[in-house]
């Protein structure tokens, strides 16, 4: 059994990759999925099929590999915070806050206009009040969505949108 592996460099966690078995033996590529395998491939290889799944894998190496940062505001000056680093944002007393694992940044803002610059992050709406991160969401408990130790509620006109974003999310393979 072969593989092609590519990967990209990530500054927190070091490096990261794509996983595609090559094999003569289908029952054996199901196992590939244990080791959280992209995809798997069929020998005898067809040029199409294949180049299907490197696309794929170079795209979804471009996707993880793209940073993306927003000034904040620290008393009186702004930091560099990247997307990644947010848990969720949330709208409280006529502010936004973005809460990260380190800290939380307050802005006067609005909720739309914060969404709009995270719209490609990777972000979705669980309710009125609440932006999430779906990289963090490590669970979901009744009407709850899980963030790390944080929970924020999930009301039911936005349940099915929020779990078919997180879905989404999970099925491209992101992590």
């Amino acid at each position: 059994m072969g593989y092609y592996f590519n990967g990209y460099q990530d500054e927190a966690y070091g490096w990261h990759g794509i996983l595609m078995f090559i094999t003569t033996m289908a029952k054996y590529a199901i196992n590939g999925y244990e080791v959280d395998a992209m995809d798997f491939v069929l020998k005898p290889i067809r040029y199409a099929q294949f180049s299907t799944k490197i696309i794929k894998a170079v795209n979804m190496i471009k996707r993880k590999s793209k940073k993306k940062y927003l000034l904040l505001p620290v008393e009186e000056r702004k930091e560099r915070v990247s997307t990644d680093e947010i848990l969720y944002v949330e709208v409280k007393n006529h502010n936004v806050v973005i809460i990260t694992e380190k800290r939380s940044y307050s802005l006067r803002d609005s909720m739309k206009k914060v969404e709009e610059e995270l719209s490609d992050s990777h972000f979705a709406r669980c309710n009125q009040s609440y932006l999430v991160n779906l990289k963090h969401v490590t669970g979901i408990e009744k009407d709850m969505a899980c963030i790390g130790e944080h929970t924020v509620p999930i009301s039911r006109p936005k349940k099915k949108m929020f779990l078919k974003a997180l879905s989404d999310y999970l099925e491209a393979g992101y992590r």
